[in-house]
């Protein structure tokens, strides 16, 4: 018996072979959640199809297997949909990066604003209408480089479905000043890094220009590199150029004309090459007013000085422009962006304070929440669960929540909804363009608090 439970057990653990369906000609019926085209093959296996749109009848090859189903690559489109458009760029469903420009631009809304109120469903009457960036204000992009051994240099996004490298014609998501610093910095790397190289090169706009950051464990440029590097950067357009050779580094200047700076309401604050910072220049102002929409609803400015903690602060996006409304306690884990945070502050005599503190392992307590008027919350993707849990257990009288991924903030903000808070309105706001990703801006209040 236990021969035949060993055996039986090792047969079990062979790796089993997937069977394809064959090429076929689908119709799609509805749009998923990650933007893909949803269709049925004949044998009842789920299709996943990228860049396709209901509507489309498609011949179809499965190249993936995903879940029950298959992701597949489309080979003819037999009858488009009436919701198809010709794309803005010559490199879409090559490149990785964009999923959703066929749309026309009513589809694309629609699209937009269905899965926010999918996710939202027992919300949809606090729903406010979807706001949106436009093409060409991408502020931050990483671009992936690769220089192989016969020569051949790759600096752009990752094509999709690969981990091939598309050097890039042009985007349509890139404010200018990032395209041209692309465009100068592309032929200098090719002469500037060594062959067989593979880094990562995020460039970011600021207020005071563009910065670019290679990220890279073993590269040191020598003393004829760092030559060049200087005189590449003298003649070209952008503000600084860092080297950062561990992850969650410091970077090192290479070269700087003027240090990183950003320009908010309420003050101005310093940050650190290649530090996080919104994505989309509109899409920050679209969050920041509506931040202060809420805030004068609840008091003019001036009447009342709230005291205001922001958590997650990152770099100040909210805390410069809460200060507007009083005392601002920002709470986050980075001790160097809460660094420049503070002297920021004190130069420009804000009344801003700061606290470093990991809020997924150490969340405030309801005792040190209590004394608050409003509590702001931005976290990462994953959201702030152990955070909300103790936020719930207060009487916090003004909530704002603010979050990149819709599942975990309906996730956090039902937390609170079930401890008493009402969600007063909800904004979507499409910051990362012609992609499935929303960001949304959450008000809540508890009963006694007058609004």
């Amino acid at each position: 018996m236990a021969r035949m439970s060993r055996r039986f057990s090792k047969s079990n653990n062979r790796k089993r072979t997937v069977k394809f369906p064959e090429i076929a000609t689908l119709e799609i019926t509805s749009l998923g959640a990650q933007g893909d085209g949803l269709a049925q093959f004949p044998s009842g296996e789920p299709a996943y199809i990228p860049y396709s749109l209901p509507g489309d009848i498609l011949q179809v090859k499965p190249i993936k297997k995903r879940g029950e189903g298959f992701v597949c690559r489309i080979l003819e489109i037999v009858t488009p949909s009436s919701d198809r458009q010709d794309p803005t760029c010559p490199h879409f469903a090559i490149c990785g990066g964009c999923r959703l420009q066929h749309l026309t631009p009513e589809a694309y809304v629609n699209f937009k604003r269905d899965q926010f109120q999918h996710v939202f469903s027992a919300h949809t009457d606090r729903i406010q209408p979807l706001q949106g960036t436009s093409p060409h204000h991408r502020r931050r992009a990483t671009f992936s480089m690769r220089y192989l051994k016969d020569g051949q240099f790759f600096l752009g996004f990752n094509q999709d479905l690969s981990k091939d490298v598309l050097n890039l014609q042009e985007c349509p998501l890139l404010h200018e000043k990032l395209w041209i610093v692309y465009q100068e910095f592309f032929p200098f790397a090719k002469t500037l890094f060594p062959k067989d190289m593979i880094a990562d090169i995020k460039m970011t706009l600021t207020d005071t220009g563009v910065d670019i950051v290679i990220y890279h464990e073993n590269w040191e440029p020598d003393f004829n590199d760092r030559q060049d590097i200087a005189e590449f950067c003298q003649n070209a357009t952008l503000s600084g150029l860092y080297l950062c050779q561990e992850e969650g580094g410091f970077p090192e200047p290479l070269f700087q004309k003027d240090a990183p700076l950003l320009r908010r309401p309420g003050g101005f604050m310093p940050i650190s090459a290649g530090s996080f910072l919104q994505a989309d220049q509109i899409g920050e102002k679209l969050m920041t007013d509506k931040l202060c929409q809420i805030m004068d609803k609840i008091t003019e400015k001036g009447t009342k000085s709230f005291k205001m903690l922001d958590l997650f602060c990152g770099s100040g996006t909210f805390t410069f422009p809460l200060s507007q409304y009083g005392h601002v306690h920002a709470v986050e884990a980075d001790r160097t962006a809460l660094q420049k945070l503070e002297a920021s502050a004190k130069q420009q005599t804000l009344t801003i304070s700061t606290e470093a503190r990991n809020l997924f392992s150490d969340p405030l307590m309801p005792k040190e929440l209590s004394d608050y008027d409003l509590v702001l919350f931005d976290p990462p993707r994953a959201g702030a669960k152990a955070q909300a849990e103790k936020l719930a257990e207060t009487k916090v009288p003004y909530v704002i929540a603010i979050s990149c991924n819709p599942s975990s903030l309906a996730r956090d903000l039902k937390v609170l909804i079930d401890a008493g808070y009402r969600l007063e309105e909800i904004t979507p706001i499409d910051q990362f363009l012609w992609s499935n990703h929303l960001e949304g801006v959450a008000f809540l209040t508890r009963e006694q608090a007058s609004f």
